[in-house]
């Protein structure tokens, strides 16, 4: 998906990890243990955003380790923007994968965990 820079013209969302750490993400589905290996998700919040404190709520949930940004300037929002194409929270991206708002399934399946 394109969409305008701050100079008009059109480019591409970066696709590149926002981050090079990986993490162990393991559940259980029917009675056996499985993990996988995925890069380290980094999740753009506001504070007083419920939906945000859901998602966290969700990830720590599942025992997945994550990094944290919050979106409270120019400088955080824009990176949230150009790897989204988003303003609103949450945000979640793993690797190239960007989950928007409370999703418990969209986050599972980003997250690797089939049902």
């Amino acid at each position: 998906m394109k969409h305008k820079n701050q100079r008009g013209s059109m480019s591409q969302p970066e696709n590149k990890p926002l981050t090079k750490e990986t993490v162990k993400v393991c559940y259980v589905k029917n009675g056996k243990r499985h993990c996988n290996e995925i890069p380290e998700p980094v999740i753009f919040v506001q504070p007083g955003c419920v939906w945000c404190s859901s998602t966290l709520g969700h990830l720590r949930g599942r025992g997945v380790k994550f990094k944290q940004v919050q979106v409270v300037n120019k400088k955080s929002f824009d990176k949230m923007v150009e790897v989204s194409n988003q303003q609103g929270t949450p945000v979640l991206v793993i690797g190239s994968k960007v989950v928007v708002g409370y999703s418990p399934r969209a986050i599972d399946r980003a997250l690797g965990i089939k049902r």
